[in-house]
């Protein structure tokens, strides 16, 4: 396989978890992923957390050829918006298949042609989106009323970092959410 990345749960790195599902594998299904970057280790780390395996494919090829090696094991897709609405019709009867999850910049539009596809649980917005800066701001706000000021802080500097690569650095979002985090900072 070409381009194709396993990465497989090291139990030295991974703390084990009652929630871990063994016999379950992801696979993210993305040409332009940037594997280097922190946010995707992040999520692998996650990820690798909760299910065996992550294989990450650049290829809807790639993806078809690790479902079809599948034996007794079921997987999860997560794919791209431009990749899964061409991959989702050559996987979708697939029984390895268990769950699509589709990451997209236009939800409203992806949502329209994954309708007809059962499997696709949910089309979702990507980890950089301005709208989940509102959402990462609220739940810091709520985490700081119940006196959990490190996890506001960790939901809020989440916020802030999204509002600072998708807004004007003059944006009162901005100022706002760092208001916010000293206001949490001076509580801790």
């Amino acid at each position: 396989m070409n381009n194709v990345s396993n990465l497989t749960s090291s139990p030295s790195t991974i703390k084990p978890t009652p929630y871990r599902v063994q016999n379950y594998l992801v696979i993210w299904v993305d040409g332009n992923i940037d594997q280097a970057s922190q946010d995707c280790q992040n999520t692998m780390a996650e990820l690798r957390s909760i299910v065996k395996e992550v294989n990450v494919c650049t290829t809807s090829a790639q993806c078809i050829e690790i479902l079809d090696d599948l034996d007794d094991e079921k997987a999860f897709v997560i794919s791209s918006g431009a990749l899964g609405q061409r991959l989702v019709p050559d996987i979708h009867r697939m029984p390895q298949l268990d769950t699509i999850y589709i990451f997209c910049s236009n939800k409203a539009w992806h949502e329209q042609w994954a309708k007809q596809w059962p499997k696709i649980q949910e089309a979702t917005l990507p980890p950089n989106h301005p709208s989940l800066a509102i959402s990462y701001g609220n739940i810091g706000g709520m985490y700081c009323a119940m006196g959990d000021y490190a996890k506001a802080l960790e939901f809020g500097e989440k916020a802030l970092a999204i509002q600072q690569k998708s807004l004007p650095s003059t944006h009162s979002a901005i100022k706002r959410t760092i208001n916010n985090i000293n206001y949490v900072k001076k509580k801790m």
